[in-house]
């Protein structure tokens, strides 16, 4: 079992994909985002990601009558080892890290009973980043970062009580009055 956190790059829907309601489901997200948006601090706003940048599935009826999940992204192992995640035409480059002797486990929740029930032992974790700089996802978050960044000038000014060339008047004179 392996455990993927989706990064700031990318996200998972978790509903099917439904051709029909795409862009109703695609509006109320928007709407969903403006309202938390407005709720939230302004450094804390959530991500826009491209619409080719989401993991969307659906599930599709075989001839033979059975149902096949398909889905618009998948993971590839080049010849050298590597490991890339494909999302419609965007590449992410994953690394795989060793969690096995952290004792992570993944737990399912039956509210109504008031029990967990395991579902095994994550002993990978997948972290996921753009493969390269010219990405379009990488591009977007950068993007991203710098709306979030506040933008200061350059030279501040500095407040004083006293007069800075008044004081270096009177430093001056004081040397004149010593020689």
């Amino acid at each position: 079992m392996m455990l993927l956190k989706a990064p700031k790059v990318f996200d998972i829907q978790p509903r099917q994909f439904d051709p029909e309601t795409y862009v109703e489901e695609e509006e109320e997200e928007e709407e969903e985002q403006m309202v938390d948006a407005a709720e939230e601090d302004a450094n804390l706003k959530k991500p826009s990601f491209l619409p080719k940048s989401v993991v969307r599935w659906r599930e599709v009826q075989n001839e033979d009558g059975t149902f096949t999940r398909e889905s618009n992204a998948r993971f590839i192992r080049w010849s050298d080892g590597s490991l890339q995640l494909q999302i419609g035409d965007e590449y992410f480059d994953v690394t795989e890290q060793d969690i096995q002797n952290e004792n992570n486990h993944l737990f399912l929740r039956h509210d109504e009973q008031r029990i967990m029930e395991s579902q095994g032992q994550i002993q990978k974790k997948l972290l996921v980043r753009p493969s390269s700089l010219s990405s379009a996802s990488h591009t977007s978050l950068v993007a991203q970062i710098d709306s979030q960044q506040l933008k200061c000038p350059k030279v501040k000014s500095c407040p004083t009580e006293i007069d800075p060339e008044w004081l270096m008047m009177q430093e001056a004179k004081k040397v004149v009055l010593k020689c």
